[in-house]
């Protein structure tokens, strides 16, 4: 019988340990479970995720754009957590290019950065977004049927 893993071809990209600020990576390993990130995740940009690692590479890339576009917001944090991540050459060439362009120290920094700024979006659209549900509440079978009706006509 055969130990898990016995087959399988060593990873030629280094597993790093990302140090993120530690509410991040509870929210991180909240998120995941959420999103049943085991399993691939369509992402709205069409981006399948299979891991944590995909979703921090995928925070990562719209960080680095708004960083591009000007508009990224920077934080600090005093207590960290490791995160696992494996550091493969696509990533690896991209985070370069963030430290070097846009001032990191550090890919924990780009990191913690990036998440930080990604689970501030997800907040403020889950905040519209019960905002939203309370006005819903707010209105009578008949008042929501008529707003249904106005907004998409064929109902």
């Amino acid at each position: 019988m055969y130990s898990r893993g016995c087959c399988s071809m060593p990873s030629k990209f280094p597993r790093i340990n990302l140090l993120v600020p530690s509410s991040i990576a509870e929210r991180l390993r909240r998120e995941a479970s959420f999103l049943h990130i085991r399993s691939r995740v369509k992402m709205e940009d069409g981006t399948e995720l299979q891991s944590v690692a995909g979703l921090v590479r995928w925070v990562a890339d719209l960080y680095i754009d708004l960083c591009d576009a000007g508009g990224a917001p920077t934080y600090e944090w005093e207590e960290t957590e490791p995160v696992p991540f494996t550091l493969d050459s696509g990533t690896k060439g991209r985070w370069d290019y963030a430290l070097k362009y846009h001032h990191f120290a550090s890919y924990h920094e780009l990191a913690g950065n990036a998440l930080t700024w990604y689970f501030g979006r997800v907040d403020q659209r889950v905040a519209a977004d019960q905002h939203f549900v309370e006005y819903l509440k707010t209105l009578s079978p008949t008042e929501l049927l008529t707003q249904l009706r106005k907004n998409h006509g064929s109902l």
